[in-house]
């Protein structure tokens, strides 16, 4: 009888450690996952780290305390981005990032800087009045990437995209047929 109870706390043992091991697994991998969708939904940004007396206790298990603490993380995440573009000096223009062209109510416009020295628009129409539009944005070609500059101007409410084009304006016209 000692043999039969004893292969019978051994096998309720085994059972015990089998479904704790697949429990512990599926929550660390809905974990995992919810670090990755977190990660991809954040890809770009910057990432702000809160003071360690004022992170999410990481005892919320249930579903709704976690939605509740990430769209906390993402309420103060938005909110700090805000301050810190109401912060920015207010300058009439000024560059910015390729994520912030079209972020908000400003019209969007492209311009193409041909390697000739001149700037057009979409439809090919020579820009004349540059310092008006886009300031210095000339000078901002390749900062954020290669051969293209982003400027906001606040007094247009309108931001402009600039894109470098290997082609000389003259040829260009020749190949569209004379329109300037």
């Amino acid at each position: 009888m000692n043999k039969g109870l004893l292969l019978s706390f051994v096998c309720g043992a085994i059972a015990g450690a089998v479904c704790i091991h697949f429990i512990e697994k599926s929550r660390h991998e809905e974990e995992i996952e919810s670090v990755k969708e977190t990660y991809r939904a954040n890809a770009g940004k910057t990432v702000v780290h809160m003071p360690e007396e004022e992170k999410p206790s990481e005892k919320a298990e249930a579903p709704e305390e976690k939605e509740s603490v990430k769209k906390n993380i993402f309420t103060e995440y938005r909110d700090l981005t805000n301050q810190y573009k109401s912060a920015r000096p207010k300058k009439d223009i000024y560059p910015i990032t390729p994520d912030e062209f079209g972020d908000g109510d400003y019209d969007q416009v492209t311009y193409y800087y041909y390697n000739d020295g001149i700037v057009a628009n979409e439809d090919g129409e020579r820009i004349i009045d540059l310092e008006e539009k886009i300031g210095d944005g000339l000078d901002h070609i390749g900062e954020y990437e290669a051969d293209s500059a982003y400027m906001r101007n606040d007094n247009l409410e309108t931001d402009y995209e600039i894109l470098s084009i290997d082609e000389k304006y003259t040829d260009y016209l020749e190949r569209v047929g004379g329109r300037s």
